[in-house]
């Protein structure tokens, strides 16, 4: 199966430009083609619009994640400073400055940055 090419979202000017043009009583195929953007994009905009009120990003769902950037940061720069700790060692490292992380998560992160086996030695 292909994988879908990810495509770029409007920015929020542009999406207020379209809300304001049909506000205006222009029609879609006079706007899409003054602003270069294809007419069912701009009829999604419109209804999004008249759903919420807003033509901001509203919240995605899924779940947060645990470590936000700075946190996952903190954890490259122990590791890289001593090669063999374990995510044992990160995990009671970062517990001891207040923040519960699990081991997985811990390898899950580092596993992004490209650094791999810190599973503790048995």
């Amino acid at each position: 199966m292909e994988k879908r090419k990810k495509t770029k979202e409007l920015s929020e000017d542009l999406r207020s430009k379209i809300v304001r043009k049909r506000g205006q009583s222009q029609g879609y195929k006079s706007i899409s083609k003054e602003l270069n953007v294809p007419v069912s994009t701009m009829r999604s905009v419109i209804k999004k619009f008249k759903a919420h009120g807003t033509v901001a990003n509203l919240p995605r769902c899924g779940r947060k994640r645990k470590l936000d950037e700075r946190f996952q940061r903190k954890i490259v720069r122990m590791v890289d400073n001593e090669l063999r700790l374990t995510s044992k060692q990160v995990q009671a490292a970062l517990q001891s400055e207040g923040t519960t992380v699990s081991t997985r998560t811990i390898r899950r992160r580092l596993n992004e940055k490209g650094l791999y086996g810190r599973i503790p030695f048995l």
